[in-house]
Protein backbone atom coordinates (compact mmCIF):
# COMPACT_ATOMS: atom_id res chain seq x y z
CA UNK A 1 0.00 0.00 0.00
CA UNK A 2 3.32 2.27 0.87
CA UNK A 3 4.53 1.68 -2.58
CA UNK A 4 1.22 2.53 -4.17
CA UNK A 5 0.60 5.74 -2.42
CA UNK A 6 3.90 7.10 -3.51
CA UNK A 7 3.14 5.91 -7.10
CA UNK A 8 0.28 8.33 -6.53
CA UNK A 9 2.04 10.86 -5.25
CA UNK A 10 4.39 10.76 -8.23
CA UNK A 11 1.42 11.16 -10.10
CA UNK A 12 -0.15 14.10 -8.50
CA UNK A 13 -2.66 12.31 -7.29
CA UNK A 14 -2.58 13.71 -3.85
CA UNK A 15 -5.71 13.51 -2.29
CA UNK A 16 -5.76 9.55 -2.99
CA UNK A 17 -2.01 9.56 -1.75
CA UNK A 18 -3.17 11.11 1.13
CA UNK A 19 -6.26 9.02 1.99
CA UNK A 20 -3.96 5.86 1.59
CA UNK A 21 -0.60 7.19 3.51
CA UNK A 22 -3.04 8.05 6.50
CA UNK A 23 -4.16 4.38 6.62
CA UNK A 24 -0.59 3.39 5.91
CA UNK A 25 0.31 5.86 9.08
CA UNK A 26 -2.67 3.34 11.38
CA UNK A 27 -1.50 0.67 10.47
CA UNK A 28 2.06 1.22 11.30
CA UNK A 29 1.34 3.10 15.15
CA UNK A 30 -1.26 0.03 15.67
CA UNK A 31 1.20 -2.62 14.77
CA UNK A 32 4.96 -2.11 15.24
CA UNK A 33 4.13 1.13 17.48
CA UNK A 34 4.92 5.17 17.18
CA UNK A 35 8.65 4.66 17.37
CA UNK A 36 9.32 2.05 15.04
CA UNK A 37 11.52 3.51 11.56
CA UNK A 38 8.93 2.31 9.31
CA UNK A 39 6.27 4.70 11.44
CA UNK A 40 8.28 7.49 11.66
CA UNK A 41 8.24 7.05 7.81
CA UNK A 42 5.12 6.85 6.93
CA UNK A 43 4.70 9.91 9.11
CA UNK A 44 7.08 11.76 7.30
CA UNK A 45 5.28 10.54 3.77
CA UNK A 46 2.15 11.75 4.75
CA UNK A 47 3.77 15.14 6.15
CA UNK A 48 5.26 15.40 2.31
CA UNK A 49 1.81 15.12 0.35
CA UNK A 50 0.13 17.76 2.69
CA UNK A 51 2.34 20.01 2.03
CA UNK A 52 1.82 19.17 -2.01
CA UNK A 53 -2.13 19.66 -0.65
CA UNK A 54 -1.03 23.14 0.70
CA UNK A 55 -2.02 22.09 4.22
CA UNK A 56 1.56 23.48 5.98
CA UNK A 57 0.01 24.14 9.39
CA UNK A 58 -0.56 19.90 9.73
CA UNK A 59 2.57 19.24 7.77
CA UNK A 60 4.26 21.01 10.05
CA UNK A 61 3.15 19.16 12.95
CA UNK A 62 4.02 16.20 12.18
CA UNK A 63 7.03 17.17 10.68
CA UNK A 64 8.15 18.15 14.06
CA UNK A 65 7.02 15.02 15.65
CA UNK A 66 9.58 13.19 13.20
CA UNK A 67 12.07 15.08 13.77
CA UNK A 68 11.81 14.90 17.88
CA UNK A 69 11.56 10.61 17.09
CA UNK A 70 14.81 11.27 14.77
CA UNK A 71 16.62 13.38 16.81
CA UNK A 72 15.89 10.78 20.26
CA UNK A 73 16.54 7.72 18.35
CA UNK A 74 19.42 8.88 15.79
CA UNK A 75 20.72 11.76 17.65
CA UNK A 76 21.25 14.57 15.68
CA UNK A 77 24.01 14.19 13.37
CA UNK A 78 22.22 11.29 11.45
CA UNK A 79 21.24 11.86 7.93
CA UNK A 80 17.81 10.86 8.36
CA UNK A 81 17.79 13.69 11.10
CA UNK A 82 18.98 16.22 9.20
CA UNK A 83 16.71 15.26 6.63
CA UNK A 84 13.98 15.95 8.92
CA UNK A 85 15.41 19.23 9.85
CA UNK A 86 15.63 20.21 6.73
CA UNK A 87 11.91 19.24 5.42
CA UNK A 88 10.44 21.24 8.57
CA UNK A 89 12.61 24.49 7.31
CA UNK A 90 11.23 24.33 4.25
CA UNK A 91 7.68 23.95 5.52
CA UNK A 92 8.76 27.05 7.85
CA UNK A 93 9.12 29.02 4.90
CA UNK A 94 6.35 28.39 3.46
CA UNK A 95 4.54 29.49 6.47
CA UNK A 96 6.14 32.72 6.13
CA UNK A 97 8.20 31.92 9.26
CA UNK A 98 11.15 33.19 8.10
CA UNK A 99 13.13 34.14 10.80
CA UNK A 100 12.55 30.28 12.28
CA UNK A 101 13.65 29.11 8.95
CA UNK A 102 16.58 30.61 8.78
CA UNK A 103 17.17 29.57 12.60
CA UNK A 104 16.80 25.68 11.95
CA UNK A 105 18.19 26.48 7.66
CA UNK A 106 21.85 27.43 9.52
CA UNK A 107 21.87 24.14 11.41
CA UNK A 108 21.41 22.25 8.63
CA UNK A 109 23.92 24.11 6.55
CA UNK A 110 26.48 23.90 9.49
CA UNK A 111 25.69 19.79 9.88
CA UNK A 112 26.21 19.25 6.38
CA UNK A 113 29.75 21.11 5.73
CA UNK A 114 30.88 19.32 8.69
CA UNK A 115 29.85 16.22 7.99
CA UNK A 116 29.85 16.18 4.12
CA UNK A 117 31.83 19.04 3.32
CA UNK A 118 31.51 22.65 1.43
CA UNK A 119 31.55 20.58 -2.07
CA UNK A 120 29.12 17.88 -1.34
CA UNK A 121 25.75 18.66 -3.61
CA UNK A 122 23.61 18.31 -0.21
CA UNK A 123 25.77 21.11 1.60
CA UNK A 124 25.03 23.24 -2.00
CA UNK A 125 21.18 22.60 -1.62
CA UNK A 126 21.39 23.46 2.48
CA UNK A 127 23.08 26.82 1.41
CA UNK A 128 20.66 27.74 -1.67
CA UNK A 129 17.83 27.22 1.23
CA UNK A 130 19.36 29.36 3.53
CA UNK A 131 19.87 31.91 1.22
CA UNK A 132 16.59 32.03 -0.26
CA UNK A 133 15.31 32.84 3.07
CA UNK A 134 17.82 35.64 3.77
CA UNK A 135 16.16 36.89 0.33
CA UNK A 136 12.94 36.89 2.28
CA UNK A 137 14.17 38.54 5.14
CA UNK A 138 15.72 41.60 3.06
CA UNK A 139 19.15 40.21 3.98
CA UNK A 140 20.30 40.62 0.44
CA UNK A 141 24.02 41.44 1.18
CA UNK A 142 24.45 38.01 2.96
CA UNK A 143 22.05 36.13 0.59
CA UNK A 144 24.19 37.94 -2.38
CA UNK A 145 27.46 36.12 -1.18
CA UNK A 146 25.53 33.01 -0.78
CA UNK A 147 24.23 32.72 -3.69
CA UNK A 148 27.03 33.44 -5.65
CA UNK A 149 29.05 30.28 -4.33
CA UNK A 150 26.23 28.40 -4.88
CA UNK A 151 26.54 29.49 -8.19
CA UNK A 152 30.18 28.71 -8.84
CA UNK A 153 29.88 25.57 -6.98
CA UNK A 154 26.73 24.62 -9.69
CA UNK A 155 28.74 25.69 -12.54
CA UNK A 156 31.69 23.79 -12.07
CA UNK A 157 30.10 20.61 -10.49
CA UNK A 158 26.99 20.72 -12.81
CA UNK A 159 28.41 22.70 -15.68
CA UNK A 160 26.75 25.77 -17.06
CA UNK A 161 23.48 24.44 -18.56
CA UNK A 162 22.43 22.12 -15.80
CA UNK A 163 18.79 22.90 -14.77
CA UNK A 164 20.24 23.54 -10.88
CA UNK A 165 22.69 26.33 -12.07
CA UNK A 166 20.77 27.76 -14.31
CA UNK A 167 18.12 28.28 -11.08
CA UNK A 168 20.94 29.59 -8.94
CA UNK A 169 21.80 32.24 -11.70
CA UNK A 170 18.11 33.48 -11.52
CA UNK A 171 18.25 33.51 -8.10
CA UNK A 172 21.21 35.40 -7.73
CA UNK A 173 20.08 38.20 -10.46
CA UNK A 174 16.91 38.68 -8.32
CA UNK A 175 18.82 39.53 -5.10
CA UNK A 176 20.37 41.81 -7.51
CA UNK A 177 17.30 43.38 -8.50
CA UNK A 178 16.76 44.03 -4.59
CA UNK A 179 20.35 45.35 -4.74
CA UNK A 180 19.52 47.67 -7.16
CA UNK A 181 21.95 45.99 -8.85
CA UNK A 182 20.04 46.32 -12.38
CA UNK A 183 23.08 45.97 -15.31
CA UNK A 184 24.63 42.99 -13.83
CA UNK A 185 21.02 41.81 -12.72
CA UNK A 186 20.14 42.44 -17.01
CA UNK A 187 23.20 40.43 -17.61
CA UNK A 188 22.03 37.09 -15.74
CA UNK A 189 18.46 37.04 -16.48
CA UNK A 190 19.08 37.16 -20.34
CA UNK A 191 22.03 34.45 -20.23
CA UNK A 192 19.00 32.32 -18.00
CA UNK A 193 16.22 33.47 -20.64
CA UNK A 194 18.53 32.24 -23.11
CA UNK A 195 19.30 28.74 -21.84
CA UNK A 196 15.85 28.36 -20.78
CA UNK A 197 14.32 28.62 -24.67
CA UNK A 198 17.46 26.28 -26.16
CA UNK A 199 16.49 23.87 -23.44
CA UNK A 200 12.98 23.96 -22.73
CA UNK A 201 11.80 26.26 -25.75
CA UNK A 202 9.64 29.58 -25.70
CA UNK A 203 6.50 27.99 -24.30
CA UNK A 204 7.46 26.46 -21.04
CA UNK A 205 6.65 28.05 -17.81
CA UNK A 206 10.32 28.33 -16.67
CA UNK A 207 11.12 30.56 -19.71
CA UNK A 208 8.10 32.73 -19.54
CA UNK A 209 9.68 33.29 -15.66
CA UNK A 210 12.38 34.32 -17.08
CA UNK A 211 11.20 36.58 -19.73
CA UNK A 212 9.02 38.57 -16.92
CA UNK A 213 11.65 39.09 -14.95
CA UNK A 214 14.49 40.68 -17.62
CA UNK A 215 11.28 42.66 -18.57
CA UNK A 216 10.75 44.05 -15.36
CA UNK A 217 14.23 44.51 -14.71
CA UNK A 218 14.84 45.98 -18.39
CA UNK A 219 11.98 48.57 -16.75
CA UNK A 220 14.18 49.54 -14.24
CA UNK A 221 16.98 50.10 -16.56
CA UNK A 222 14.39 52.63 -18.09
CA UNK A 223 14.65 50.45 -21.24
CA UNK A 224 11.33 50.73 -21.98
CA UNK A 225 11.41 49.79 -25.57
CA UNK A 226 13.06 46.52 -24.96
CA UNK A 227 10.33 46.00 -22.11
CA UNK A 228 7.47 46.68 -24.01
CA UNK A 229 8.85 43.45 -26.96
CA UNK A 230 9.11 41.21 -24.46
CA UNK A 231 5.91 41.61 -22.81
CA UNK A 232 4.45 42.15 -26.52
CA UNK A 233 6.23 38.68 -26.88
CA UNK A 234 4.42 37.25 -24.19
CA UNK A 235 0.97 38.72 -24.99
CA UNK A 236 0.77 36.63 -28.42
CA UNK A 237 2.74 33.07 -26.54
CA UNK A 238 -0.58 33.62 -24.15
CA UNK A 239 -3.15 33.79 -26.89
Amino acid sequence: MSNLARTLNQLGRYNEAELMEREVLERRQRGPGPEHPDTIWAMGNLASTLLQLGQYNEAELMEREVLDKRQRGLGPEHPDTILAKGNLAGTLHRLGRYNEAELVEREVLETRQRGLGPAHPQTILAMGNLARTLHQLGQYDKAELMEREVLEKRQSGLGPDHPDTIVAMGNLASTLCELARYDEAELMEREVLEKRQRGLGPDHPYTIVAMWNLANTLHQLEECNQAELLENQLLEQGR
